[in-house]
């Protein structure tokens, strides 16, 4: 079974760019540009891995994150943050967002954070 991601970034652009990336790795990718919209589809689509801007104008990143765990059938869901501030450690435990990507994110890292969240998914 295809691994389902989420990415959730106010920038069509670039949400569209790295579900482009996910889906020519072999992932199914949709995206969001707000909070709302990803809890939306989060509602009905269950991705396993969610990429989400933390440090985005438009929503707040750590709560849209706790949001989706809120979801039912999305308790166990991989939540990669990535954000253009230092790694806030509290704020991120307690959210339990378990990869963390520092902007500017590579293509590379977005996969490897991707297959990484798979093989701890798998692992559960």
């Amino acid at each position: 079974m295809t691994l389902r991601v989420l990415v959730v970034d106010c920038s069509e652009e670039v949400a569209r760019g790295w579900c482009a990336l996910l889906t020519k790795n072999g992932f199914l990718c949709k995206y969001a540009t707000s909070g709302a919209a990803a809890t939306g589809l989060a509602r009905t689509w269950l991705p396993g891995i969610a990429i989400v801007n933390l440090s985005s104008p438009e929503m707040n990143g750590y709560y849209l994150a706790q949001s989706l765990r809120e979801i039912e059938g999305m308790e166990g869901v991989c939540i990669i943050g990535i954000s253009d501030d230092a790694d806030n450690g509290e704020r991120r435990q307690q959210t339990r967002i378990e990869r963390y990507l520092q902007q500017p994110v590579t293509d590379d890292l977005i996969i490897e954070a991707v297959q990484a969240g798979c093989s701890e998914m798998s692992a559960r």
